[in-house]
């Protein structure tokens, strides 16, 4: 008597329905062992070709899968180099602005006092105008700096906004001294 096993017909339905049944164990297991870092994962589930329809197709997809999860996972580490890259580049620019606002302001304050001591001193009409204009000038300087540290800070959302009153009449007069000497020459009355 013949076992049901020994009929070739039998036997390759047999084949086809272990195949169909342990189909996920057999590209998942090999293939998740031999997972490492920085190998081409698609030669590596080559080894697995009993069946060529179900799991040779099957081996692609997770090929795939695999290599657009390697893609992914590159690309987010561009993205943090480039993070920190930003990061860096912003602590950088804060402290150039910080380091060079003490360089303009540390003598900027000796030619203001210079200025005012200047000022004490009897001076004619248009030598007074002068210093005070210069002496104008200067504390403008310091103020522009303090402008850009302040936009800097807005930036990195450092900032602390105060309520400061200050005189219209006396900022407009400064502003107008700064521009009389332009003014002048192209001949505008303000």
């Amino acid at each position: 008597m013949m076992s049901p096993m020994s009929s070739p017909i039998n036997f390759h339905i047999a084949t086809l329905q272990q195949l169909d049944l342990t189909k996920h164990l057999l590209h998942e297991l090999p293939c998740s062992s031999s997972i490492s870092p920085n190998t081409f994962f698609a030669t590596r589930n080559n080894r697995i070709t009993h069946h060529k329809y179900t799991i040779g197709f099957e081996m692609r997809i997770f090929n795939e899968a695999i290599n657009r999860i390697a893609t992914v996972e590159e690309d987010f580490q561009k993205m943090m180099e480039l993070k920190a890259r930003a990061e860096a580049a912003d602590i950088a620019k804060s402290q150039f602005l910080a380091t060079v606002s003490h360089e303009i302001c540390t003598p900027m304050v000796g030619v203001l006092g210079m200025l005012k001591l200047l000022m004490d001193i009897d001076l004619d009409a248009k030598q007074m105008d002068s210093a005070e204009t210069a002496h104008g000038s200067g504390k403008d300087l310091i103020s522009l700096i303090n402008e850009v540290l302040d936009q800097a800070k807005i930036e990195s959302e450092r900032i602390e906004l105060e309520n400061v009153p200050f005189d219209l009449r006396f900022l407009l007069d400064n502003v107008s001294s700064l521009l009389s000497g332009k003014d002048a020459e192209k001949g505008i009355e303000l």
